[in-house]
Parts: C-alpha cells; structure tokens; sequence
C-alpha cells in the first residue's frame, strides 16, 4: 500500500493525521500507531480518523471525551501491536460473530446472565446500543430489544456512530409499523429484512424512528444515548405516550374470539395448503399445520394458552409447517431444540397434536405462566427484557416476530382481537398478588419484575393504599383455584387451567399500556368467551409415550368436515372405506371422529361415528 504524506498543523494545541479506516477489523485501523497507548480522535463520516491528543492512561481520555461537546470522539488503545476503538462519545455496537450464543449479563463482572442471544445477521439483531465502557474487563454496557446488561469483551466491536451506515429502525408509513434489521451497520446499502408488526399508531407521525426497546422512539442516535445513558425516556419523541405492541405484550392467559372455522379457513385460503405433509415430503401447498385448527382451541380451553398465540408461534417457529423438525419430528414449537444441534436435540412427537397440547400444557400452563417456574418473566411473548423470548429463543426479536403472526391472523379477520383486553404492566418489585383487595389478604405469589403484563377484568374497591382504593382484578398467570390455591398437577394428570382464577393487585402499582374494549361498560374477561368447542370432551394421547390408533371401516356412505362441530360439508366417503381414528370428540348425543380419509393422501376430516364399525385390523396390514 503506498503510503500518504499528510501536513500537520498545530491549532488549538491539537493536531490531525488522517488514516482511512473503513471498518473496525481494517488493516489501516489495526496498524495505527499515532499514540504509544491511548489516542483520543474523532471519527469521521468517511471512515476517516482525525487525531486529536494521546494519553497514558485511560481515565484521562476518558474525562476529555466526556468533557468535550464533540460528539464524533472515540478512544483508540494501541495493544499488543494492534489498535482498536475502545470508546466513543457515541456509538453503536456490532454483535455479528456468526451463528453462536452471546449472554447478557447483569453487572459489569459479567458472572450472572440476564439472558442469552444470537446476533447471526439472519436473525436480524446485529447491532444494540452502547451505553458504557469498563476499561478494567473492557466490558461494555448495552441495549437491545428492551434489555439492559453488559457483554463480555470480544463479543462486541464498537462502531462510532459517523461510521454507522445502515441502521436497524423503526418505519412509520400509513401502512403499519415496520422494524428494519440491518445485517451490517458499517455497509451502506447492505440489505435489511423487515417486518410489518402493527398498524400505524395513531400519535406517531410517518417516517423512520430509532429504538432499541420498541417502546420509546427517538429521532436520531445522540438523543436516544442520551436517555438510554441516563435511564429516561424524556428525550424521545412519543415520551409522554409510550408504545407497547398488543400482540407482542398480550398475557398467554387470555382467549381469542376465533373460532375453529376462521383458523382453518386462514389454513386453507390464506395460507394456501390443501393437505397434510404426513407421508409427502415438503410438496407444494402442504404442512403439517394443515388440519390442526382444533388442537389450539382446545390447548386454549383446556391448559390457558390463547389459541391464536400459540397458533401464531408454531407458524414462526415451524415455518408455517414446513420445517424439518416439524416434517420429521412433528414438533411446531422448536422444543428443546438448543443452538448449535437443533434438529438432533429437537423433541420428536407422534403427531402434530402431541406437539400443539404439549405446549398448551407444559410449556405455558406449567411452565412460562408459571410464576414460580424458572422461566418466567410474564406469560406474554415479549422481547428481551420481560416475557417468554428472555428465556424461550435466542432470538433477539423472537417475541416480536411471533406477535407479528398474531397481528396478521387479526388483520385478516377484522381486529377482533386488539386491545378486546385492558392489559396493565408492573411499575415495580415485588408486589404481592393478593386473593382480596386488601393487604391482609393472602398473597397467592409475588411479581418480581417490572413491566410484566396482565389482564384486568374488572376494577374494584378495597382498601386505600397510597391514597386509591381502586384494585385491579386480573386473570391470574399461575394456575389457581377460586380461593387462590396454587393447582398441582402430575405427569400423568394433566390439571387443566381455571378461566375463573382470580387475584388482585392494587393500581397503584401498575399502569394501563392501552385502551381495552368493554362489553356493557365492562372489561372483557377470557372466562365470558365461550366456543363450540367447549362443547366437547376431547380423547387425546399427547401426554402418553405411544398410541395405537384404532381402524374403522365405514358402513355406509357418510359426509366428513373439517371441523369438529360437523358443519359445512366437503365431501363423502364411500361405503366399506377404511379410517384411521386419530381423535374422539364426544357430545351428549353423538362421537365424532378425527380421520384419515384417505391413506394415500393422508387427508384428515372430521365424521360422525355413527356408521363407522371399529375392527382390529393393525395399521401395517391396513396400509397394504
């Protein structure tokens, strides 16, 4: 490389030696050797570095950057023959180090994890915020996604904020709400996915808007630093209107008011797939989510988990049905399936309902809504900070990308489910969740976390705290009885969720992040939702190592459905064809039956039971 004779003019007691220094790992930054230890510079906007003085020790670069107005300053430490960016006045941080594990950790130590992160550019969640530097372990603080902690040296590199070409931002058109990914913020024009995750809101005006919590936005980078370096939000520009994405904060204990019908008719006409995958091999218009409408109404019925979440995650997570996980191992939600050996580690179930309930049951009722279970942080989806995604993926934007699903499903349908719930968040810690609305009352368990959401069916009276008696009856998160009492359960009983379990916390402690709908001038409770399917008892083998489902041979031509409930035929099978019975619904009067309808395509249908003979004929020789 040839090299470049610069003239040096000594203003102010400063002077400049500009070095093209086009990226954080660039030969020219690397080999700079301007100061013997620590450089204060400015960085340019053309990758260029203007020097500005050197000094010995880090604490007094330091106090120079912080005491000049400049906001292009960066400290350069010349280490072990190489040189690189240690600080800056204003920067972002980069946190592509390919397809691996990163942790977020509590204190500047880094000994305790917050949560862990996948910052591989196909994800989306390459850059965060940088806050703070700690020159003893070169930790640095950051935010991404709502989550403040710190990163261990070598999992970041810190990229000036002159030096940022491609941001990751937020999109206000009138349209929706977009959230852009960049994948490398040092490359101007590199290519970003995006994500349309709500509609427009309604006090936020059209353009492009910079968040690291998806709450509150900001204009450009300095203001946002700024706030997020003093923990205030009183520079962004919707400061007194905070933004949180219904979907993305919704509680799992909640009901959608769709039914089985709307969820298999977006199966088969918005999403496009005609038939099951079982025995095909990734075909055109096929998944394994083809038929499986009834399995999320009933994990919503049966365990508390909102239909149309979970439904909206296995989509996410499964590639609307078409993963290998999902094909090979009938697994929609990706359980078990840890970073680096997903598909050897995924759990394998004996079909799709097996996975659908299994979540309902273990995953929500007995795990992430679970207070006390290890993994909870509210029952919602969430992002980094508060919700199943600090536990569940590595994802960064895991809980926005589910919830953005949920949006388009509602979408579709006519909202009839956004903001059908007064949804609150804790402002505090450790607040006692009570079984009355007074603070003699027992405590049923404790909130430990700011920010967690929950559902307010009904506002009442009790005893005056901090000058209110108003109390918030919520749907509660951990599965309890009327009274309050925690519901055990056992491997080989699988309790169902009490609609009815009621606790209250006083509103003092909490506040309202929108503007639910009422019914009569009250708020909407999941318990007031009744559908079809609460009229059946539902035979499953989900929570059993192995099935032998049983073969019938029809008597008499008889019409088959889609859904459960027997309504809108769609076709007849004929007289002494042979079913596989993968699923009883019974009624007062009649049993229905989930079938195979037809071995060589796999289709699934719902019968009446009546005209079915049961025989003893094993699958094997059936399927000869």
């Amino acid at each position: 490389m040839k090299k470049r004779l610069y003239l040096i003019v000594f203003v102010m007691l400063s002077f400049t030696i500009n070095v093209h220094a086009l990226s954080y790992n660039s030969s020219e930054l690397k080999n700079r050797k301007e100061c013997e230890k620590f450089e204060l510079a400015k960085a340019n906007s053309d990758g260029s570095i203007t020097k500005v003085s050197c000094f010995n020790d880090y604490a007094m670069a330091k106090d120079k950057m912080n005491t000049d107005e400049d906001k292009t300053l960066i400290i350069l430490e010349r280490d072990n023959d190489i040189t690189k960016v240690i600080d800056a006045k204003y920067a972002l941080l980069y946190l592509d180090k390919g397809d691996k594990l990163t942790y977020l950790y509590t204190s500047n130590s880094c000994k305790t994890e917050l949560t862990y992160m996948d910052n591989y550019s196909g994800y989306g969640a390459t850059d965060a915020a940088f806050i703070e530097m700690n020159y003893n372990n070169h930790s640095v603080k950051a935010k991404i996604a709502g989550a403040v902690g710190w990163l261990k040296k070598g999992t970041y590199e810190i990229i000036p904020a002159p030096w940022v070409k491609s941001w990751s931002y937020y999109k206000v058109t009138d349209n929706g709400l977009y959230h852009y990914y960049s994948k490398n913020i040092e490359n101007t024009g590199y290519s970003q996915s995006n994500r349309l995750i709500d509609d427009k809101p309604s006090f936020m005006e059209n353009g492009n808007y910079r968040s690291y919590d998806g709450i509150y936005f900001y204009s450009d980078i300095y203001t946002m630093i700024d706030d997020y370096r003093e923990n205030k939000h009183d520079l962004a520009v919707n400061k007194d209107n905070p933004y949180y994405n219904y979907y993305q904060y919704l509680p799992h204990r909640s009901k959608t008011n769709y039914d089985i019908e709307d969820f298999d008719s977006y199966i088969r006409n918005v999403l496009n797939f005609k038939g099951s995958l079982y025995g095909k091999f990734l075909t055109n218009n096929n998944s394994v989510m083809y038929g499986t409408s009834e399995y999320y109404l009933n994990a919503e019925k049966l365990y508390g988990a909102n239909a149309l979440s979970i439904f909206s995650l296995a989509r996410h997570e499964s590639a609307n049905g078409r993963s290998y996980i999902s094909y090979n191992k009938n697994n929609l939600f990706g359980h078990n399936a840890v970073d680096g050996a997903a598909y050897s580690s995924a759990t394998g179930y004996l079909d799709a309902r097996s996975s659908i309930y299994t979540h309902g049951y273990g995953y929500i009722n007995y795990g992430y809504a679970k207070v006390s279970d290890w993994r909870y942080n509210g029952s919602h989806f969430g992002n980094k900070n508060t919700g199943m995604n600090v536990q569940y993926a590595s994802d960064v934007y895991w809980g926005e990308k589910a919830a953005s699903y949920y949006y388009s499903f509602d979408k579709e349908n006519g909202l009839l489910d956004k903001d059908y719930y007064q949804l609150i968040i804790s402002e505090y810690t450790n607040v006692n969740v009570r079984v009355a609305p007074k603070t003699s009352s027992k405590s049923a368990y404790t909130i430990k976390k700011v920010g967690l959401p929950f559902i307010v069916v009904d506002e009442v009276h009790g005893e005056t705290v901090a000058g209110s008696d108003i109390w918030y009856k919520i749907q509660s998160d951990s599965n309890i009885t009327d009274t309050g009492s925690l519901i055990s359960t056992s491997k080989n009983d699988w309790a169902k969720y009490n609609w009815t379990g009621y606790l209250y916390v006083h509103s003092s402690f909490f506040k309202k992040i929108n503007e639910g709908k009422k019914t009569n001038d009250k708020y909407n409770s999941p318990a007031s939702i009744n559908k079809d399917i609460n009229e059946y008892e539902i035979t499953t083998y989900a929570n059993t190592s192995k099935y032998i489902p049983e073969v019938g041979i029809v008597e008499n031509d008889i019409d088959f459905y889609y859904t459960m409930n027997l309504t809108n035929k769609k076709g007849t099978i004929k007289k002494n064809s042979y079913v596989v019975i993968l699923e009883k619904a019974v009624t007062d009067n009649d049993l229905n039956y989930l079938v195979i309808t037809d071995y060589s395509t796999n289709q699934k249908a719902w019968i009446n039971g009546k005209d079915v003979r049961l025989i003893k004929k094993d699958l094997v020789s059936f399927r000869s």
